[in-house]
């Protein structure tokens, strides 16, 4: 089993061109995995999530762009320099929508890790480590979904995760928007 480095890489920091370049590839090979796809959406944190036209060809580029200002997680196989696993980015100081309080987050807004990476806990592990940051300032985690998402749901089920808010049909007739938080006083599981 490969070993992996999950590092935190703040935004203040530009990112490596090596790393910034497999985050690009992770996203135009996960773009069509996501609802709506990535090369849909303008950014990470758009609250109108409509599907893209059919048989439209289009690259996360606006996404991908809107990334690099946010902090990254980032699974990094050992001895195999500039590789990148998989990632999880964030932004801090987020307030969930729908008034549920003032509280402030650590709000995960992309998790992608690489196919031959999958089910080896990269993204518990991220999250682990971006939980111990929050808890660090006193926030708690939060992170949206589609709810046809059940692989993601299930994992911040074990994690200790709550529903916070629902978006009916957001993404599509019968397809939500699920938020879901984790508080900072709650331990991770």
């Amino acid at each position: 089993m490969q070993s992996y480095d999950v590092s935190v890489h703040l935004a203040d920091a530009a990112l490596e061109p090596k790393v910034a370049s497999a985050i690009w590839q992770l996203l135009l090979d996960a773009d069509q995995s996501f609802v709506p796809p990535l090369s849909a959406r303008h950014s990470s944190t758009q609250s109108a999530l409509s599907t893209a036209t059919p048989g439209e060809v289009r690259e996360p580029r606006q996404y991908f762009e809107a990334l690099q200002k946010q902090h990254f997680i980032l699974a990094r196989p050992v001895n195999e320099g500039n590789a990148v696993a998989g990632f999880m980015s964030f932004r801090t100081g987020y307030t969930l929508p729908a008034g549920r309080s003032a509280a402030q987050y650590h709000y995960v807004t992309t998790v992608i890790i690489r196919p031959a990476s999958r089910g080896q806990g990269l993204t518990t592990r991220m999250y682990r480590r971006l939980m111990a940051v929050a808890k660090a300032t006193g926030n708690g985690v939060a992170t949206r979904t589609w709810s046809a998402n059940a692989h993601h749901i299930g994992l911040l089920s074990k994690l200790g995760f709550s529903v916070a808010h629902r978006v009916p049909n957001d993404r599509g007739v019968g397809v939500d928007t699920v938020y879901f938080v984790k508080d900072s006083y709650n331990e991770m599981r």
